[in-house]
């Protein structure tokens, strides 16, 4: 067994790119929504690319390396360096590895030349594919459809909030500070899942506002879809468009403003209006009422309801809301 391990300790080093190296990190995200990426690079000489991925254990990873010359990669696991015993090397396998992963963290796919073609200082353009479907081993499905993995996931992420609003930080940290609050049901476009000290924390956008984008945990979200049977205005991520009388200093008379609205239900909106100059405010609907604004100066929001209309003012800005932006209709 000594002698054996003497040996493919031995193979790891002449497969292995040296530790004095050129290296470049590349850390792969997938798309939301996609659990794959093809990845097109070239490397020269003693260069390397280490291309970096986040990942839970049990789940599947599948690489393909496909390249023209003595190109191979080492797949390290969460925790190792260049150098070190490799989970899998690709020389032994046909430049592919699949195999289920020992535990979570981030893995390592260190893609090089051989030594004979490094010191000749030969070309190599490749592609990478990497796959991690969201499967555990043997097919299983994944126990639950809470935000477990790291990369890809859904479109959009169902808050999970309980009789306790789902907070929304700036960082990814439970001292960060608090950018919204959501309630149970609250649908969230998807920006990407990574671990930090141990806590799985998703960068997620109230879709329509661009102003609501930040952190929450995992465990907090669940795999969710749009509000069904309200379609969006073709080619904007809006529900509605229309305008609202607007009015942007005292004393100025109202004037037409173009709006868009993206409706989560129960109440809840974003209705962005678009100014003259450029600029936009985002007013955003709680329980089928106005709750906050976008701006970042002293905000003193208030309203008042006519019959289905919402009169609007935010420090000198006056707004008229139908009720029907809000709910449809």
């Amino acid at each position: 067994m000594k002698i054996l391990r003497a040996l493919f300790l031995l193979l790891l080093a002449f497969l292995s790119p040296a530790l004095a190296d050129e290296v470049t990190l590349v850390p792969v995200e997938f798309s939301p929504g996609q659990s794959s990426v093809v990845i097109k690079g070239s490397i020269k000489g003693h260069q390397s690319i280490s291309y970096t991925l986040g990942a839970e254990a049990g789940q599947v990873l599948r690489i393909m390396l496909r390249a023209k010359g003595a190109t191979s990669f080492n797949l390290y696991a969460p925790g190792r360096k260049l150098g070190d015993e490799a989970l899998a090397i690709g020389e032994l396998n046909d430049q592919r590895f699949e195999g289920v992963l020992p535990q979570s963290g981030v893995y390592t796919i260190n893609v090089f030349l051989n030594r004979a073609a490094a010191r000749r200082q030969e070309t190599s353009r490749f592609t990478l594919e990497l796959a991690l479907p969201k499967k555990a081993a043997l097919n299983a499905p994944v126990a639950n459809d809470f935000a477990d993995g790291l990369q890809g996931g859904p479109d959009f992420w169902r808050v999970t909030a309980g009789t306790n609003p789902a907070a929304m930080r700036k960082a990814p940290s439970a001292q960060a500070n608090i950018v919204i609050q959501f309630d149970e049901g609250a649908m969230l476009r998807n920006r990407g899942c990574r671990m930090v000290d141990g806590v799985r924390w998703c960068q997620v956008e109230f879709p329509g506002d661009a102003s609501a984008v930040g952190w929450m945990r995992g465990t907090r979200l669940r795999e969710g879809a749009p509000p069904a049977g309200d379609a969006l205005v073709p080619g904007t991520l809006f529900h509605a468009t229309g305008t609202v009388p607007c009015a942007l200093a005292q004393g100025q008379p109202v004037m037409p403003c173009r709006f868009g609205v993206v409706r989560q239900g129960s109440g809840r909106a974003a209705v962005t209006i678009f100014l003259p100059g450029g600029t936009e405010r985002i007013i955003r609907f709680e329980n089928g009422v106005p709750s906050s604004a976008d701006t970042t100066a002293t905000v003193r929001l208030s309203f008042t309801r006519r019959a289905d209309l919402f009169l609007i003012s935010i420090n000198a800005e006056r707004y008229e809301i139908p009720q029907a932006v809000v709910n449809g209709g």
